[in-house]
């Protein structure tokens, strides 16, 4: 087998385990099918004073503290490497949620901690290292790349969704009509489980995600791994690396301080920065608003997941279109 196919080989399980490792974090979008079951449990049987509005804190700090992850990831990444980053966010994402067993069973504000900010530091550790370690592998295809992964990171909660409703409310149970929150004992009774369940899931993907995911080695090292000597005396030899560097450019690292002083940094910060007011309204309210009017638990869990496939298609189709176009004049059809 020769190299170009090893490499091929390699860096598709790179991409397979990237996929697998966002797949999981999308677990997060599965906060608008999980409100109304964890506000109806702390009602029942913590707090009889919670309300819907606080269902939001669950969205909002695992958003705000992936954005403070994604810059821990990368300088974890760098002083320790990229596996050492992904068994963090093993620890941190599936930890989380198996830990969320006992945190709902005692105060709502523990549940903000473990599905909120450590569940959302976990997302930000190992979401753009995921990245990276892939689009090493495959730098011509930057975009679909990303697309296919991150596509892994909307899909998610089109196949925990179901898993969860599936678990929690077999029988489809309606909400008390007073209330509009459940009250069945037995439905209440499998909602702490549920997090068992789904953080073993979780650590199985995650776990495959540490043993597939790994950077593309430089050339040198390469060559030294191989044993291969340097032939670029050869004029044929040096005439075709200097035709790959005109078409591959060369990355080119930019520091944190010039970072701060470039004004696409600014532009596109205010774009994830907007994004996150409605993403965190929909993921916390979107079934807790639509049991106020339908009381079929598994129509509205339905909705959830179907929102879902949209936001992976997207991500899968924008990143072709990029590939294409370039991101900014992409940005247009915005």
């Amino acid at each position: 087998m020769n190299q170009k196919r090893k490499d091929l080989i390699r860096g598709l399980s790179v991409v397979a385990g990237a996929f697998m490792v966002h797949f999981s974090l999308g677990h997060f979008y599965t906060i608008s099918n999980m409100a109304t079951y964890i506000i109806s449990y702390i009602y029942a049987r913590v707090d009889s004073s919670i309300t819907d509005r606080e269902a939001v804190w669950l969205s909002a700090l695992g958003l705000g503290c992936q954005g403070i992850g994604m810059p821990i990831g990368g300088l974890l990444a760098v002083k320790f490497g990229p596996t050492a980053v992904m068994i963090l966010t093993l620890l941190t994402g599936s930890g989380s949620i198996l830990l969320t067993y006992v945190t709902i069973q005692k105060t709502f504000i523990g549940v903000v901690f473990t599905v909120g900010i450590i569940f959302g530091l976990a997302m930000g550790i190992g979401y753009s290292v995921a990245i990276a370690c892939a689009v090493s592998w495959f730098p011509d295809r930057r975009g679909l790349v990303v697309g296919i992964i991150v596509g892994g990171f909307g899909l998610g909660s089109l196949v925990f969704t179901p898993i969860q409703t599936a678990y929690i409310n077999p029988h489809n149970i309606n909400v008390n009509q007073t209330t509009r929150r459940f009250s069945d004992d037995e439905l209440l009774d499998r909602i702490p489980y549920a997090f068992l369940v789904l953080g073993s899931i979780l650590a199985a993907l995650q776990l495959a995600g540490c043993i597939l995911i790994r950077m593309k080695p430089k050339p040198k090292e390469e060559e030294e791994h191989d044993g291969v000597h340097d032939v670029s005396t050869d004029p044929k030899t040096k005439k075709l690396v200097s035709d790959s560097q005109q078409a591959h450019p060369a990355e080119v690292d930019v520091s944190t301080k010039k970072m701060f002083r470039h004004i696409d940094y600014y532009l596109l910060f205010t774009m994830m920065f907007l994004n996150c007011f409605p993403t965190s309204v929909l993921t916390s309210s979107l079934k807790i608003f639509g049991q106020t009017h339908i009381t079929d638990d598994r129509f509205l869990s339905s909705i959830a997941a179907v929102t879902s496939l949209f936001n992976c298609g997207g991500r899968v189709a924008w990143g072709a279109i990029v590939d294409r176009f370039s991101f900014k004049n992409s940005q247009w059809s915005c």
